[in-house]
This record gives C-alpha cells, sequence and structure tokens, in this order.
C-alpha cells in the first residue's frame, strides 16, 4: 500500500484504552489459568498415587490389621477392614500391593497375567463360602466381602465393601 510522505510527521494513532481488548485479554487469562489448572490436577493426582504414609498412622494401621485378623465374623471383617482402609491410607488410584500387604491377599498376582490396558476384580469374602450341593449349579455367594477392581497397571480402580449380592 502506498503511504502519503506527509502523513510521516503526523503522531500516530495511540492504541484504544485497555478496556477495548478485555475480551482477548481474558481469553489469554482463561487459558492462562486452564494451564495452571491442568498442572494442579497432574500434581495432585501424581501425589495420591504416591505410597508413603505418615508415621503417625503406621501404629493405628497395624492394630487395625491385628483387629481384621482376629475377628471372626464377617461384620466384624467389614468393620475392621473399614478401619485399615481409613488408617493405612488405602483408596482408590492407590497400588494393588498395598491391598495385598493390608489385607493378606495376592491379587496382585492374577495381575500380571492381565493384558496391557485391562481390567479385572478380585474379591476376599470375609465369611467362608458353602459349597453347592448339587455340582451342575454354582454355590450362592454369602456374607460381607470387599471387591476390588483394578487396572493392568496396578492401580486400584474402585473398591467395595458390601453384603449385597447380584
Amino acid at each position: 500500500m502506498y503511504e502519503n510522505p506527509h502523513n510521516a510527521c503526523k503522531p500516530k494513532k495511540k492504541l484504544p484504552p485497555h478496556g477495548m481488548y478485555m475480551a482477548r485479554d481474558m481469553q489469554i487469562s482463561k487459558s492462562k489459568a486452564s494451564l495452571l489448572w491442568a498442572i494442579f490436577t497432574l500434581t495432585s493426582f501424581s501425589a495420591r498415587c504416591e505410597d508413603a504414609v505418615p508415621l503417625t498412622t503406621r501404629g493405628s494401621c497395624e492394630t487395625s490389621k491385628a483387629a481384621f485378623k482376629s475377628a471372626r465374623k464377617g461384620a466384624d471383617k467389614a468393620k475392621a477392614s473399614i478401619d485399615i482402609i481409613d488408617s493405612c491410607g488405602l483408596g482408590n488410584y492407590q497400588k494393588l500391593t498395598d491391598f495385598d500387604e493390608a489385607f493378606g491377599t495376592s491379587f496382585d498376582l492374577n495381575r500380571k497375567n492381565l493384558p496391557k490396558g485391562s481390567f479385572n476384580t478380585s474379591v476376599l469374602y470375609f465369611d467362608p463360602q458353602k459349597d453347592s450341593a448339587d455340582d451342575s449349579v454354582a454355590a450362592d455367594n454369602s456374607g460381607w466381602y470387599l471387591a476390588i477392581k483394578y487396572s493392568s497397571n496396578g492401580l486400584v480402580i474402585n473398591y467395595v465393601i458390601t453384603n449385597a449380592h447380584k
């Protein structure tokens, strides 16, 4: 475009006041906030995956494990298992080996046979299960149990303690 040489000495136009660019600035602010939120979320998620249990709860964790082992009824084992989960810092997105250590199970051995990217559910029954009187019919499950859904990479996706059966 041709520029008139007589306009060269004229002062250049000032930029509009800050309010004129507010929509653009808000978009930039939103993207900055989104980036910060993503970093915060990833950081807090990775912190939850740590297996460090505070030293103050280790004693009560061991006490809960002992109560679980000494419980005779399924309801008592269910209560003790809730105490184990609370006092040992277990939960979703924790390592399956932590659950194995707390409950004396070996679910992690089953996990090693899973195809990559798949899930499995293991069940720990708190009451002895009865055999079926008829071999052609499966026995009905009864009593309290802990069901743990986990991924092939060893993280617990979800768990439930219940006495409801399908």
